[in-house]
């Protein structure tokens, strides 16, 4: 079973990549699944780490699935439900996920709002540090576009 930290972690990182509470929760729910079926083997790899390669993971298939037809995730992309006011750092950060690539907004959640270290993100992709390094070098002067 999932730490309650890791739901959180889940969640937050679903919701700032989707936008949309419900399919957040429907992807956590599935990376969740996932990472408790891989966490409880014996021998296996840092928790952190397997926990960061199922949300990467879960989330490629999310979004392949929204690119093919957004109704087969489980539920229409409406509005937010959400009755809380987005501040605009939020209408900010949407509009940085439209123009990015795809690979500096996930290591960005990671490092920056999840805390990650740096390593674990480099173990979960097979990737050197340098290369994530690079990634979140670049996502930064993405964002820093927008201003």
């Amino acid at each position: 079973m999932a730490a309650p930290a890791y739901t959180e972690l889940a969640l937050n990182f679903f919701f700032l990549l989707l936008a949309d509470e419900a399919l957040a929760i429907t992807a956590a729910e599935q990376a969740l699944k996932s990472f408790n079926k891989k966490s409880d083997k014996p021998g296996e790899k840092n928790p952190e780490v397997i926990l960061v390669h199922e949300l990467l993971a879960t989330y490629k298939k999310i979004k392949k699935k929204l690119n093919r037809q957004p109704s087969a995730v489980g539920h229409k992309l409406t509005k937010s439900e959400w009755k809380i006011p987005q501040p605009k750092i939020f209408s900010q950060w949407k509009e940085y996920l439209n123009k990015t690539d795809g690979e500096a907004e996930t290591v960005l959640i990671l490092r920056y709002a999840l805390k990650f270290p740096t390593k674990t993100i480099a173990d979960a992709l097979n990737l050197p540090e340098g290369t994530v390094l690079f990634r979140i070098g670049r996502g930064l002067e993405q964002m820093s576009r927008l201003r």
